[in-house]
């Protein structure tokens, strides 16, 4: 379950959520490069191509590279915003809860979903 961070130090928090968002960056950056460079990612001439249109040994790669592709993006632009308006002083490093939950808390669909 959550934990705020309700007694961290200002700087702390902002230096902790940088160093996620290099992170992130950093998946993003190694997800593109691989959809820069598969052609299922950038087929000229078709709307929507389908992940499994490569077989079934690069299916789970390339569902990978979409989900990691999203998720990065929701969670880089959040770590920066939050990073920001802690550093400013806009708000607290409480009022930031971390974006995803451990994945050791998601032993059942009911735990993963909520």
């Amino acid at each position: 379950m959550y934990q705020p961070h309700s007694s961290e130090p200002r700087w702390s928090f902002v230096r902790r959520r940088l160093k996620s968002a290099l992170y992130w960056y950093i998946a993003l950056d190694i997800v593109q490069c691989y959809q820069r460079r598969n052609p299922m990612f950038s087929r000229p001439g078709t709307l929507w191509p389908t992940v499994s249109s490569q077989g079934y040994l690069l299916k789970p790669v390339n569902v990978f590279s979409r989900a990691v592709g999203v998720a990065g993006g929701i969670a880089l632009g959040y770590f920066l915003l939050s990073a920001a308006m802690v550093a400013i002083g806009f708000s607290l490093p409480r009022d930031w809860p971390d974006i995803y939950g451990k994945w050791s808390d998601s032993y059942t669909i009911r735990r993963f979903w909520g």
